[in-house]
């Protein structure tokens, strides 16, 4: 029943149809399933149809995920951002490190949770984690730069020529360099 309304609150929101989206989704947040990415993608709709609150009462019931699924505790902590938690997202987002998260994105992302927290020092380390796995990412070399006091002998221009030179941003980083 719970994926059924899922599926009915999805297809009444993209229909227009606000008010059954609600209802449908709502009913699927009712009785949520152990399953974590499911409670994940239910508080997402939630989200989405406008139940901030809803949302935030079953991400914090979320039961606990397997290590083999750090994936989905990222994005709870993404999720969290979004609702403006984002003590709360950093630490579902340690739980994610201590279960084997890592990559650039992910160091980027906690970045983002350090500076929505004020937290600068933490958010400059964990933006040179990223470009140390991603010499590349041109929104972490971007990012970084706007942590940094700007000087004419000290600045992120040298960075941005580096990875233009190398060509290894991707597309998107492309287009912001």
């Amino acid at each position: 029943h719970t994926a059924g309304n899922l599926a009915l609150g999805s297809l009444g929101w993209a229909e227009g149809c606000v008010r059954e989206a609600v209802a449908h989704t709502l009913t699927a947040a009712a009785n949520p399933p152990t399953n974590a990415q499911l409670r994940f993608e239910i508080a997402l709709a939630l989200v989405r149809v406008g139940e901030g609150l809803a949302a935030r009462r079953l991400l914090d019931t979320v039961p606990a995920i397997p290590q083999s699924d750090w994936r989905v505790l990222v994005n709870v902590a993404g999720l969290m951002r979004k609702l403006g938690d984002y003590a709360a997202a950093s630490s579902v987002m340690e739980q994610a490190l201590a279960q084997g998260a890592n990559g650039s994105e992910v160091q980027h992302f906690r970045s983002v949770l350090y500076t929505g927290q004020g937290r600068f020092a933490e958010a400059e380390q964990a933006l040179e984690a990223c470009l140390r796995l991603a010499p590349g990412h041109a929104q972490a070399m971007l990012d970084r730069s706007l942590l940094r006091k700007q000087a004419f002998a000290e600045n992120h221009l040298e960075d941005l020529d580096a990875a233009r030179a190398r060509g290894s941003a991707s597309s998107h980083g492309r287009a912001l360099l």
